[in-house]
């Protein structure tokens, strides 16, 4: 770094740092998610081109977000009026590895549907 000149090490500094923020922040989510349940969402579109089908599977980190909205609730008014932080919880509580909640929501004549699955 010294022989590039101070334009080199900051830029040796300055470009890794998000890309860096970036990998620490999917680390972390990884680790929060460890022993979560997930959240696969399947969406049939119905169209004949593409996306016919998208479908997106992530850990849900149950816990950390109730304990996360608990916390803002007090901060954010429109969060007093809600229930969600109790929702989350619960499914927290809930055996989703053996009773995992299913949601099917069939749409429109086309074939569209949307399903979603919160469990192991």
């Amino acid at each position: 770094l010294w022989n590039a000149g101070w334009f080199g090490a900051i830029a040796a500094v300055v470009i890794p740092g998000p890309i860096a923020l970036v990998a620490l922040l999917v680390m972390l989510y990884g680790l929060l998610g460890a022993g979560q349940p997930w959240i696969h969402v399947d969406v049939e579109t119905g169209e004949e081109h593409w996306p016919q089908r998208i479908a997106l599977t992530l850990p849900l980190p149950l816990r950390p977000a109730g304990v996360l909205l608990r916390a803002l609730s007090g901060r954010l008014p429109a969060l007093r009026r809600t229930a969600i932080d109790d929702v989350i919880l619960s499914l927290d509580a809930a055996d989703l590895k053996r009773n995992p909640l299913i949601i099917d929501v069939p749409e429109g004549g086309k074939g569209q549907q949307v399903r979603l699955v919160v469990g192991v």
